[in-house]
């Protein structure tokens, strides 16, 4: 009880920052959705091309083992799949965002 005790203090000390923060119309929750989708896309794609990357290390770094080989290339091919993934789903988002709700 005495560990739930703090978080029950600092949820309700910020519980006037998420009461004001709430958006007046369907555009700002939808900027405001945008606005925390964009930071995580950013970070995924890092991601995706750090993957890209290591498959392209782990493919050359593998000189004769054919294993190797194609172990570093099926994350490469996974890396590219996540990308894609990845501007896809940017894409849907900004279309929501421009031109269905302008």
């Amino acid at each position: 009880m005495k560990r739930i005790a703090p978080f029950l203090l600092s949820t309700l000390a910020m519980l006037p920052v998420f009461v004001f923060a709430a958006p007046s119309n369907l555009g700002d929750l939808i900027a405001m959705t945008i606005d925390l989708i964009n930071p995580l896309i950013a970070l995924c794609t890092a991601l995706a091309v750090l993957v890209f990357v290591w498959g392209i290390v782990k493919y050359i770094a593998s000189a004769g083992d054919q294993k190797k080989k194609e172990s570093g290339r099926v994350t490469m091919i996974y890396g590219i799949i996540g990308l894609f993934v990845l501007f896809s789903f940017w894409g849907i988002v900004r279309f929501i965002a421009t031109d269905i709700f302008g």
